[in-house]
């Protein structure tokens, strides 16, 4: 049995016509008692076969619903949409004749302890069997489904995060062991509602799910045996957070029996009436389901918390060590604290219990707390369940620089963990897909990975999010509207990117009517001296410490000119984009409007003395961002960009861009040629693995995040800037080749294309780079340097080229 992945859009492979457009012959079903969420219930379906078969089945539930079959878990879901675009997942279940038990456990958190990314129309259960011989048997609304709550659940906030939602907290005594073989009592016949609904139809009214398959493959769901105890105690009591944690007392024999469960299996028992505490260490950053399995100890508590690194004071903030930074080197506990929320577990007394809880957790440590009472608890097993996208390394690289190398393990990590059924910006904190973070994470993900369904669901979802006045909201799926409107234009540049580097033609040419959308809602901010006045919302643009909460200055009141720049950038993008759908009228409107705002911009914050772009008016407030937007929007010419870079990387006084926002700096220095630059701001990246990082952190300073996938960018630069390949048509077509090994005598790669791998090796010596470019059958492309280009072919490439050719030229 497996779940069935369609591609997006939609495919219709069902002799059925209700999969795509109007209603369904299945209804959704619920408790016939009224419930208000918080709640968990269970829904069962015993049902006979006469003999062997493979039956497909539709499945979708509000919130979310684990499946089992015969007690074994089928998938999760529903893929996480939005209320108008609703996804349910196929799955075909290969049955045996006789006796069979379905179960769906699904849960409702309601608004106020889900996490913020969940949104919710009404709780409900559905499932629809692809073949009407099979709807009396399996289809909700028509077989006698039952329904029951299923008790023992308690809910904790994650006490210092801002979305990710309420924590379970599981009393073994009321839980209904056995509820995924249909076992137990208290069950009821399930109350029908409304038919289920799919697609765009007559005789809507906005609380309705409307339906659509899910587009992505299952997420990862691979037990892992981890962990390595750092510390182990007895203590006095359980409220540990302002309890220092010092190796001096750590109890190393102790330790060892927990090293000895988290990796081979072994037991621990744990005697009446004590209090353990251990910290584990999982060694790199996991999201991930934790299974405890326990015998005994009635009336004991287990808690584990997860933390992305310890603190050096109980309230997380009042003690900054080194650099204003609060948690200090991350692969050091030793005098600090543990700061972490998660999940706890009651055993009722019964042998081997398996607690898990509703949703996964993410981070490196871990606090296991232990209290027994009158009887001795047994841990039989600690496991752990990695979950995420399928997001893996396909392409290779190969430097003669180590200090890059060694930051590929981060910037995968940090891919890889922020990642999931959407995008993330981060998975402890918040699990939210924002648009500025998104547009980083789908380029990374085109180095790394063929596969483009994540990135396709992505610009999707911000487009259905958009509001009556063109924006699209800053972060979606969400329960709450955040508007940041200068990640509404990178939206636009999502879709762009997407162009570019995989094509989907068809979703780029429904999309961009919204894209001109979003522009026009931006031009009409235009005022009487044609530069933008900052729209409404929230103006973020980075994380610059001297900023006020990310905007650039007046960026909540008055002009500026990062805001300006980034929308002239902005419009030539969507200018290429109009072009490649042949639509030249739209192209050259777009292109006339970014030069009329260049010139505009020029005239109110172009300061010659200084040969640069001032922030303000005023010309008090400078930054790198500005420069670095103008050089992009290639409004400027190359000789006035050129004067431009070499003046901004020579002013001491510029705000810099942080991990997040360097993204677009490496592109100003990729288009110059000034390699040299980005390698010295690439130190942001070398020095974290030396201070005990897993993955890329979020911000300067006392950064809050340890995991914020947009600082992975640097992956996308090593093969599209530093080894020089990039697409230069819509859908990769075509491969403009163009290396900058900033320095290194030696590169070598393999990016990842649409139809196949492109190979590069690259050598310097005695003053000549040769180069080896392997195309894909049937593509080309040209291979760039100085005042030529040179033809390359399907196939092996050798070219030899002066490396005094390779320095920029004007286009």
């Amino acid at each position: 049995m497996r779940a069935l992945i369609k591609e997006f859009p939609f495919e219709k492979t069902s002799p059925l016509t209700h999969w795509d457009r109007g209603s369904w012959p299945s209804c959704w079903i619920r408790h016939p008692d009224p419930l208000t969420p918080p709640f968990v219930t269970a829904y069962r379906r015993e049902f006979g076969i006469e003999e062997d078969a493979i039956v497909r089945i539709h499945v979708s539930a509000d919130e979310r619903y684990e499946l089992f079959l015969d007690g074994v878990r089928l998938g999760r879901g529903p893929e996480r949409g939005a209320p108008h675009w609703w996804y349910f997942e196929t799955y075909d279940l290969d049955l045996k004749k006789g006796r069979h038990m379905l179960v769906a456990r699904v849960w409702s958190m309601g608004k106020k302890l889900a996490p913020t990314a969940q949104m919710s129309v009404t709780p409900g259960f559905l499932l629809a069997p692809d073949r009407s011989e099979f709807l009396e048997v399996l289809g909700t609304g028509s077989a006698p489904w039952e329904v029951m709550v299923l008790r023992g659940f308690d809910y904790t906030p994650a006490v210092h995060e801002f979305g990710v939602g309420h924590n379970v907290d599981i009393t073994g005594a009321e839980f209904a062991w056995g509820y995924e073989r249909g076992e137990g009592t208290g069950w009821l016949p399930a109350k029908p509602g409304e038919r289920a609904k799919s697609g765009p139809q007559a005789n809507l009214c906005q609380d309705v799910h409307l339906l659509y398959p899910a587009t992505l493959p299952p997420m990862l769901d691979t037990p892992r045996q981890i962990g390595t105890a750092r510390y182990s105690k007895v203590v006095a009591g359980i409220n540990t957070r302002s309890v220092q944690i010092f190796d001096a007392e750590n109890d190393a024999v102790a330790c060892g029996r927990w090293d000895q469960l988290l990796k081979h299996g072994s037991c621990v028992a744990i005697p009446p009436n004590t209090i353990e505490r251990v910290i584990i260490d999982l060694e790199n950053y996991y999201c991930a389901y934790p299974q405890i399995t326990v015998s005994g100890g009635k009336e004991g508590f287990v808690r584990l918390l997860w933390a992305e690194a310890l603190f050096y004071a109980p309230d997380s903030v009042s003690d900054y060590r080194k650099d204003g930074d609060s948690k200090g080197n991350r692969d050091e506990i030793d005098g600090k604290y543990f700061i972490g929320y998660g999940d706890i577990f009651r055993p009722d007394g019964g042998e081997h219990r398996e607690f898990r809880p509703l949703w996964w957790q993410a981070g490196r440590y871990l606090e296991l707390v232990i209290q027994t009472g009158a009887q001795e608890l047994t841990i039989e097993g600690i496991l752990f369940f990695e979950t995420r996208y399928p997001l893996e390394m396909e392409s290779h690289f190969s430097f003669d620089k180590p200090e890059l190398v060694e930051c590929l393990p981060m910037m995968v990590r940090a891919m890889q963990s922020c990642a999931h059924e959407t995008y993330f910006d981060c998975p402890y904190y918040e699990q939210l897909m924002y648009v500025g973070d998104t547009r980083l994470e789908v380029l990374t993900h085109f180095a790394m990975q063929r596969d483009s369904r994540l990135p396709g669901k992505a610009v999707h979802l911000f487009d259905i999010s958009r509001i009556p006045r063109g924006l699209t909201q800053a972060r979606y799926p969400s329960n709450s509207m955040s508007l940041i409107a200068p990640f509404s234009l990178w939206w636009v540049a999502m879709v762009h990117d997407l162009a570019l580097w995989r094509g989907n033609l068809e979703q780029v040419k429904r999309t961009m009517p919204f894209c001109r959308s979003v522009l026009d809602h931006f031009l009409q901010h235009l005022n009487a001296d044609g530069v933008l006045d900052p729209p409404e919302g929230w103006n973020f643009m980075d994380w610059v410490p001297n900023w006020f909460w990310g905007c650039p200055p007046d960026g909540e009141r008055s002009i500026n000119s990062v805001q300006g720049w980034q929308l002239a950038h902005v419009l030539g993008l969507a200018a290429q984009v109009e072009e490649w759908l042949g639509e030249d009228t739209l192209a050259e409107r777009d292109r006339r409007l970014a030069a009329t705002l260049s010139a505009n911009l020029t005239k109110v914050f172009w300061d010659e003395g200084r040969g640069l772009f001032a922030d303000n008016p005023s010309k008090t407030r400078w930054s790198e961002h500005a420069q670095c937007l103008a050089i992009l929007s290639d409004q400027l010419g190359h000789a006035a960009e050129s004067r431009l870079l070499e003046n901004m990387l020579r002013s001491g006084d510029l705000e810099k861009t942080t991990i997040y926002f360097s993204h677009y700096y490496f592109e100003a220095c990729r288009k110059l040629g000034r390699m040299d630059a980005f390698m010295d701001r690439m130190a942001i990246w070398f020095e974290l693995k030396g201070r005990g990082f897993k993955t890329t952190f979020e911000k300067p300073g006392d950064s809050r995040s340890d995991c914020h996938a947009w600082g992975a960018h640097p992956l996308y630069h090593y093969y599209a800037s530093i080894l020089g390949v990039r697409p230069s048509a819509m859908g990769f077509a075509t491969v403009e080749v163009r290396p900058q090994l900033g320095g290194m005598t030696s590169a070598k790669g393999k990016l990842i294309h649409p139809m196949g791998f492109i190979e590069v090796d690259y050598q310097v010596e005695a003053g000549f780079l040769t180069s080896s470019i392997t195309l894909p059958e049937g593509i080309s492309g040209v291979f760039l340097h100085k005042n030529r280009e040179e033809p390359l072919g399907p196939g092996r490439n050798e070219l030899r080229t002066p490396c005094s050719d390779l320095l920029p030229t004007a286009p």
